[in-house]
């Protein structure tokens, strides 16, 4: 098997965590970082009371092909209370999907995952128009202090078709 990285190049088809850090250019460029940075760049929320939801584009893939085992969409997470929490999301065929609250270590970064075999939309195993087309993200929930994301990116994993040749002599 593979793996293909993608990370954030663009922002997706919702921004609605309320602050980045530092407050310049754009959201997905606060989370796209190939070595985790934490209090360098991230997107937070602060005492909201609601979820907040950014998602964000991936370029196309470049090296993939083959079959496409699954995707494993990876945050690094930061929250300072524990009834603060965030999930991992994306958006294939037009809907949102999330996972359940991610783990996370109270006043610590948290590097967590989230692992799809099949489309959550088809049913079925992923194809690279999916993939092509899927933004990731991330939706947090802050009652009071806050919660900060600094990376997300996905990774692909597959596995060439392979064709076996027998010979008889």
């Amino acid at each position: 098997m593979a793996t293909e990285t993608l990370r954030p190049n663009a922002a997706g088809d919702e921004t609605a965590i309320p602050t980045q850090y530092p407050d310049s250019t754009y959201h997905w460029d606060k989370v796209d970082e190939v070595e985790a940075d934490d209090d360098t760049t991230y997107v937070s929320s602060v005492d909201s009371g609601a979820w907040q939801r950014d998602l964000y584009n991936l370029p196309a893939h470049s090296v993939g092909s083959g079959t496409i085992s699954k995707i494993t969409i990876r945050l690094r997470i930061y929250c300072t209370l524990g009834s603060n929490n965030a999930k991992a999301c994306l958006k294939t065929g037009g809907t949102v999907y999330e996972s359940e609250n991610l783990p996370k270590a109270v006043n610590d970064w948290k590097s967590v995952s989230w692992e799809q075999a099949t489309n959550p939309k088809t049913g079925v195993a992923w194809t690279w128009d999916d993939i092509d087309a899927l933004q990731v993200g991330a939706t947090i929930y802050s009652e009071e202090g806050h919660v900060r994301v600094t990376q997300i990116y996905v990774e692909v994993e597959y596995g060439a078709y392979s064709q076996h040749i027998m010979l008889w002599g």
